[in-house]
């Protein structure tokens, strides 16, 4: 895995596809585990939309609320970094990457035990999985 600056709270990996292929393989792969894909956040057409250029860079917000509602009645501090959120961004040299927030962080973060925060780590898996093999 890529680590942007060695921040161990995000889990970063290079993409195999262009950023609109990435975006389309998360959204599929997520509908195909039964997740739900509640946004996508287009945040470079908002950039431009303010007459500011930037590359491309995404935010697929998914979960399952079967899942995320019992751990946020567990921990309500929770509702701030559920549901997941996969970001798809580019470099300045057009490299696709994906970064995901590291489950055992959040889970460290709102005080919950691994039993309980584990649901999360199958996304962490799963979209590493879908963007890096061809």
């Amino acid at each position: 895995m890529f680590s942007q600056a060695d921040n161990t709270a995000l889990r970063t990996v290079k993409s195999e596809y262009t950023a609109v292929e990435t975006v389309e393989k998360i959204k599929n792969a997520v509908t195909e585990k039964g997740m739900k894909v509640f946004t996508v956040i287009d945040h470079q057409a908002a950039a431009k939309e303010a007459g500011l250029a930037m590359p491309f860079s995404s935010v697929v917000i998914f979960g399952a609320p079967k899942a995320g509602t019992p751990m946020m009645i567990t921990s309500p501090t929770l509702a701030i970094d559920l549901p997941i959120k996969a970001l798809v961004w580019e470099n300045k040299a057009g490299e696709v990457f994906v970064s995901l927030n590291d489950t055992d962080t959040i889970g460290k973060k709102h005080g919950l035990t691994e039993e309980v925060y584990s649901k999360l780590k199958g996304a962490e898996k799963l979209i590493p999985s879908v963007v890096t093999e061809k």
